[in-house]
């Protein structure tokens, strides 16, 4: 939603709340702007009609995570539905290609399990289940910490890409796995997000040193 949108949510959620008798502040329509600022004022509509509407908790007033859960759908499913797609994936592409996925949240989560190749190679149909519920959970944490901002990998890279990188031949383009458009956002906005492991090159005794003196010219430009 736009500051634009502020006047028409608030008359929004005082019809909305007079079904309940109750009567709005402009500090309630300010906590329910902030919450749901990121869906547009259609979407919120919907979602606050179909809370009314909704036989098990329709009769208790609505807060701004019944809006969110009736226009995404619980974070529980959310990561089901990203493994759905995910799994598609790993069953038709397998594990050569390098992918993009048009939600940064997958390429995290697959990141943080060991990656686009791991996944495709599991063992055993009985441990790729297990991912499964493991991407889900992962993904879960995700939504509900508010994603995964610029921390993720700009793509998942395949074995096709790894082995011809390191041997210095040309490395092929990746599959764009969903909508295109979204996926390149995902493929230009992603800041790496892959933890960065290097030689250290010096004795304990000399980077502790070395941490001194950096702290020393960090106190010094404060």
């Amino acid at each position: 939603m736009r500051d634009s949108d502020r006047e028409a949510l608030g008359a929004m959620l005082a019809k909305v709340m007079s079904v309940y008798g109750k009567q709005i502040t402009s500090g309630f329509v300010d906590v329910f702007f902030d919450s749901l600022a990121a869906y547009d004022l259609e979407s919120v509509r919907r979602g606050l009609n179909a809370h009314v509407q909704n036989p098990d908790s329709g009769q208790f007033p609505p807060k701004p995570a019944d809006v969110v859960r009736l226009i995404d759908g619980t974070s529980q499913d959310q990561g089901m539905q990203a493994w759905s797609r995910v799994d598609k994936a790993v069953r038709r592409i397998g594990p050569y290609q390098s992918v993009v996925f048009d939600d940064p949240v997958v390429h995290r989560v697959l990141d943080d399990m060991g990656g686009w190749v791991k996944l495709c190679n599991t063992s055993s149909e009985e441990d790729y289940k297990f991912q499964g519920l493991e991407f889900a959970r992962r993904y879960r944490a995700c939504v509900i910490a508010g994603g995964v901002g610029a921390d993720y990998p700009h793509y998942l890279i395949g074995m096709t890409e790894a082995e011809n990188s390191n041997a210095g031949f040309k490395v092929p383009e990746p599959l764009l796995i969903g909508d295109r458009a979204a996926c390149l956002t995902v493929l230009r906005d992603g800041a790496g997000g892959r933890l960065t492991i290097t030689h250290a090159g010096k004795s304990v005794k000399q980077l502790m040193a070395e941490s001194k003196r950096l702290g020393n010219t960090s106190e010094a430009k404060l």
